[in-house]
């Protein structure tokens, strides 16, 4: 039974930061920030997943991936800017890891678009300041709301798409999210990691990373240690044939 760990995060106020600007807005403003910290925890699973430590890296978002429309008559998907900016400042952070794009971080991707067919819950509204999809009008104004579900279900989904194992979920997935009512799956596994608060570039990130970065440490440790025996084997090998 594989017990390889699965990581799965969401986007806004996770691994990036926008304040939503109504459309039309001037390319000037739209301005993405990428959370370093949940950056450098991709990456570090990325190479371990390259070396078949990690299972696989999802991102699970309740963004709609709405068009943003700019002054000068251009439009792009809001998901296209965010992979533009994600590749971007990887990048520059890891320059003997370049990608093209972000699906070489992330084995799958769900959003809240149609097209993945997401249930939904209703919630307590809870200070939520973005555009909620309602499947029936009225309960946002009496203060709820509904929101795509995030469950274990749904990360079940996103693995058997991708064809990977999906035995013992609940050890071995790693979620994280901001928001400030938990998603159900917080119920059904061991690592709900929330960012605390909410990704804000200027504010100071208070989130308990360490239930991921001990079992990255740990699986970084292995590794090394097999590269290191792997190595010495060979020179062995060739010290005998001289």
């Amino acid at each position: 039974m594989s017990q390889k760990p699965i990581l799965i995060t969401d986007m806004d106020d996770t691994l990036t930061n926008y304040h939503y600007i109504p459309n039309p807005v001037p390319k000037t403003d739209f301005k993405l920030t990428i959370n370093m910290n949940m950056l450098h925890i991709l990456h570090r699973a990325r190479l371990l997943r390259s070396k078949g430590k990690v299972d696989a890296i999802g991102l699970l978002t309740n963004n709609s991936n709405y068009f943003v429309e700019f002054t000068d008559g251009s439009r792009d998907k809001f998901l296209n800017l965010v992979n533009q900016k994600v590749v971007e400042v990887y990048n520059k952070t890891y320059l003997n890891n370049q990608i093209q794009d972000w699906n070489e971080i992330f084995d799958v991707i769900y959003t809240a678009e149609d097209a993945f067919h997401r249930t939904h819950e209703l919630v307590p509204n809870l200070g939520f300041t973005g555009k909620p999809k309602a499947p029936v009008p009225g309960p946002v104004a009496q203060g709820l709301r509904f929101r795509p579900i995030k469950n274990s279900n749904t990360v079940k989904q996103m693995l058997t798409n991708i064809k990977r194992n999906t035995s013992n979920l609940r050890q071995r997935i790693y979620f994280f999210d901001d928001e400030p009512l938990p998603h159900f799956i917080a119920n059904e596994i061991n690592n709900y990691i929330k960012i605390s608060p909410p990704f804000n570039p200027e504010k100071e990130d208070n989130t308990d990373y360490s239930p991921i970065n001990i079992v990255l440490d740990s699986l970084e440790k292995s590794s090394a240690g097999k590269s290191k025996r792997q190595t010495q084997r060979r020179k062995m090998r060739k010290s005998r044939r001289n």
